[in-house]
């Protein structure tokens, strides 16, 4: 909790890059801990660009207005999301790049969570990034990560190779 609460003004950085340039794309960001996303959503810069889906008390139409003013508004840029709650099944096939400003032991969840953006629908090519800080837990994780997703490929015999460093 502690390096993903460090990590924020490093994280808004990042995203303020990327939404600078290139100013018709949507982000979708995922995370884990509520303050961290309330502390993005937060943030001057995305105040009037971003939606949040973090499993507070939320009705089920005021989830679906966020998910469709990320969708159909081109104002809405950012969408923030629990990993647990928001990934899954969620279609989010605005986006043109999702971050993980945090990441999951379980590598099934980071790969629901793409596949929100990768669903039937997506007219763009996605970067998936993962931010890690070097020679941390994330780090650390990051690398088990990519072994658990190698071995999972092995034993489904998917020739598909795992891309990524750690």
């Amino acid at each position: 909790h502690q390096l993903a609460v460090a990590k924020v003004p490093e994280v808004i950085q990042h995203l303020e890059n990327v939404l600078e340039s290139a100013e018709d794309s949507k982000i979708v960001l995922f995370a884990h801990h509520h303050d961290v996303m309330r502390a993005i959503l937060t943030h001057s810069s995305f105040k009037n660009l971003a939606v949040l889906i973090d499993g507070t008390v939320t009705s089920i139409e005021e989830r679906d207005t966020r998910i469709q003013k990320f969708q159909n508004d081109s104002g809405c840029r950012l969408f923030i999301g629990s990993m647990r709650v928001a990934g899954l099944g969620l279609t989010l096939t605005a986006s043109h790049h999702v971050i993980f400003a945090e990441l999951d032991w379980t590598s099934s969840v980071l790969t629901q969570c793409e596949d929100r953006c990768h669903r039937i629908g997506q007219e763009h090519n996605l970067l998936i990034q993962h931010l890690v800080v070097e020679g941390s837990m994330d780090s650390f994780m990051a690398k088990k990560v990519i072994s658990k997703q190698k071995s999972i490929r092995k034993a489904l015999d998917d020739p598909m190779p795992v891309k990524g460093r750690a």
